[in-house]
């Protein structure tokens, strides 16, 4: 299975993972196992208590009080998509190499299996961006480069570009049951208004560029010889960045 991801950044939306943090340093995050009312007042603004007088057909209902009304509001009819888009670190290091075979999970919202995926939820109602939730994380995988040395990414969030395709999944109780699954007690109004979801997926084989915060380990995957010198790889820390290449 893929790694939860229990809380969201408020301004890039990006879903994260345990002990993940936006790459934004300065951007607050709130639960999404919780409370989500600092996501809802992003999204929707802060919520009103409105005192108005009853509706003509409210007082002609019998015992329907003649006092005021009170209803609770938001300060918006249109909500605000993400006004900022996650951030590569500034020292993340690049490499370019081939997935390799390796663990798989099901991706969310399809029927295929793959070592990563990163989706967009979009609204195009919103002001601003229409992206209101970013999720993506992998189950771990491991690039060859050409070079012979091997870049190892654990398990956590993963970031990719994804494109608006015609096979947007639009299928609503398919992704209400995604929704719940990610925020149980989202609340309302909801912060995940949407229309269309675009995915990407990673997949063993793919030919791709990773960027990400780096050290240089011993190999854990191997055991060198007798006098060999010790197997090292890169292993990132934090959230990758994936390029994939034609």
């Amino acid at each position: 299975m893929f790694p939860a991801r229990p809380s969201i950044c408020l301004y890039c939306r990006v879903a994260l993972t345990g002990g993940e943090a936006c790459t934004w340093l300065s951007h607050q995050t709130a639960d999404l196992a919780g409370d989500c009312e600092p996501l809802i007042e992003q999204v929707w603004g802060a919520a009103l208590v409105i005192d108005r007088l009853p509706r003509l057909w409210e007082l002609l209902v019998p015992g329907a009080p003649p006092e005021t009304v009170t209803v609770r509001e938001r300060e918006r009819d249109r909500p605000i998509g993400a006004p900022t888009e996650p951030m590569v670190p500034v020292t993340a290091v690049g490499f370019r190499g081939r997935v390799e075979e390796g663990p798989t999970a099901p991706v969310p919202l399809s029927e295929q299996q793959a070592a990563g995926f990163a989706l967009e939820l979009r609204h195009h109602g919103a002001a601003g961006s229409p992206v209101m939730l970013r999720d993506g994380a992998t189950v771990g995988f491991s690039v060859a480069g050409d070079d012979g040395r091997v870049f190892l990414v654990p398990p956590g969030g993963l970031r990719m570009p994804v494109q608006e395709r015609p096979d947007a999944v639009r299928d609503r109780r398919v992704v209400h049951a995604y929704l719940r699954h990610l925020a149980p007690d989202a609340g309302a109004p909801s912060p995940f208004p949407w229309d269309e979801v675009h995915t990407a997926i990673l997949m063993p084989g793919d030919l791709v560029t990773v960027r990400a915060v780096a050290t240089v380990r011993p190999d854990p995957r191997g055991i060198t010889g007798y006098r060999e010198a010790p197997r090292s790889i890169l292993m990132a820390s934090g959230a990758a960045w994936v390029e994939r290449h034609a």
